[in-house]
């Protein structure tokens, strides 16, 4: 019942032998749909509460709504308080927020696009949902084009540029999780992101003494397939033997010692 961009209504067939839809043809006024837009906004944000998941639907629509129910959303949320809503929830919602404020951010140029203004506002308040699980705080930059809440427009950058910076904040989140928590901390990531890959490029870029290969290999590799791509691009790097035969071996080997 929210506005949106582009939606298709299917009305209801009217009855063709009782009179009973005589006024179905009446159209309601602005004023009539501005009521039911803030009627259904106040109703949203009650059901919201602490859920993550309503929030996170809320805010994905909080573009299209008046001025006024738009404050409101903000003020709201800015009423919650972070610590008292659990971590889950508190991931959601920043969740939520990175992604508006990074396309919006990113086609800044579209009709669509909230003023920077706005989103300047959404920012500040996202950082103080910062969640402290790193699958939640990081785990966005190993899925599917992934966009910094912070980017630019996507036409004042190369295609490049962009490339260049994300795989900066994946080395940067691979340093800050090894710092905190070690090769496990590494590894339970590699298993929840859509692109362990992505993870074990940006890993290999590690200097050894955050990232012990022969580590990795014995403790890591074997069930974890994703890590693989740091022994491949840590051999490329240093001019060793084929990755594919340097994996394989190691393999092999980790697999004679367990069976």
């Amino acid at each position: 019942m929210l506005p949106e961009w582009h939606s298709v209504r299917h009305p209801n067939t009217r009855p063709s032998v009782r009179q009973w839809a005589v006024d179905a043809g009446k159209i309601a006024s602005r004023d009539e749909q501005v009521r039911t837009v803030s009627e259904v906004v106040l109703r949203l944000l009650e059901d919201a509460g602490s859920s993550g998941r309503r929030w996170t639907e809320l805010l994905e629509h909080l573009h299209m709504l008046p001025r006024r129910e738009h404050d409101l959303v903000v003020a709201t949320l800015r009423s919650l308080d972070p610590v008292n809503l659990g971590e889950e929830v508190r991931a959601a919602i920043w969740e939520a927020l990175r992604r508006v404020v990074a396309r919006h951010r990113a086609y800044s140029t579209a009709k669509w696009a909230m003023p920077e203004k706005y989103l300047a506002r959404l920012d500040r308040l996202r950082k103080r949902f910062s969640p402290a699980d790193p699958l939640a705080l990081y785990g966005w930059l190993f899925g599917p084009r992934p966009r910094p809440a912070d980017g630019g427009d996507v036409d004042d950058t190369s295609w490049e540029e962009q490339k260049r910076r994300i795989e900066d904040e994946r080395f940067d989140a691979v340093v800050v999780i090894l710092q905190r928590s070690g090769p496990d901390g590494l590894r339970a990531l590699a298993r929840a992101v859509d692109s362990p890959y992505q993870l074990g490029l940006a890993a290999a870029r590690t200097p050894p003494e955050l990232l012990d290969p022969d580590e990795m290999l014995a403790r890591h590799l074997v069930d974890c397939p994703g890590m693989q791509a740091v022994m491949s691009r840590r051999a490329m790097f240093d001019g060793s033997a084929s990755p594919i035969l340097s994996t394989r071996s190691a393999v092999t080997s980790s697999r004679s010692t367990t069976w």
